[in-house]
């Protein structure tokens, strides 16, 4: 806060003034082709992620895992997004475009899929994993298959496009399926996420 302040009161106002005769106007865009199909497979990825994250824990507590276990399996989930992101790293121009989409979202599934029916913690941490690494991999993904579609110079706006529908994914998911799971239950949400 003390930077901020400081950078307010003294760097701001040294910087040179801005021109305003012409406005920045900013046009949106229609979405070209491929565009609500990758917004929608990314969006459904970052949901199935936060749905993970979120539910996981009470899940696993009431299977009767402890509070301490079930954090750990939970921890599994960001260790293991790395592998599939360094594999993605050094295979990525190897790679089709369907290969970039299914292969993630195959994984993904099977892992929450792996949750939902795992009995004890040990399966639920492997599935966890084999769930964080397409989590991984749909990560890096997205900004090359938006690039490789669209080209450089546009690759910026409709990544951004699809982070902006990714946000709203992000922002809604918590509540949202935390509310489900007390009127319905974790294991019948789990099962929702499995099929979307």
């Amino acid at each position: 806060m003390l930077v901020a302040c400081l950078m307010e009161g003294w760097v701001v106002p040294a910087l040179p003034a801005i021109e305003t005769r012409t406005a920045l106007t900013w046009k949106h865009k229609a979405w070209p082709r491929h565009m609500p199909s990758l917004a929608m497979i990314f969006s459904i990825g970052s949901l199935a992620s936060i749905t993970l994250t979120t539910l996981l824990i009470p899940f696993l507590m009431e299977r009767g895992v402890s509070a301490e276990t079930a954090a750990i399996v939970l921890a599994a989930f960001g260790a293991a997004q790395l592998p599939g992101r360094i594999w993605l790293l050094r295979k990525t121009r190897a790679l089709s475009q369907t290969t970039l989409t299914t292969v993630p979202i195959v994984l993904m599934v099977m892992g929450m899929l792996g949750v939902t029916l795992a009995h004890g913690p040990g399966l639920s941490l492997l599935a966890v994993s084999v769930f964080g690494l397409g989590a991984g991999l749909q990560t890096l993904a997205k900004p090359w298959l938006v690039q490789a579609i669209y080209g450089n110079s546009a690759a910026g706006q409709w990544n951004g496009e699809i982070a902006r529908v990714q946000g709203f994914a992000l922002a809604l998911t918590p509540v949202a399926v935390a509310s489900v799971s007390l009127s319905l239950s974790i294991e019948v949400v789990l099962v929702v996420m499995v099929v979307l």
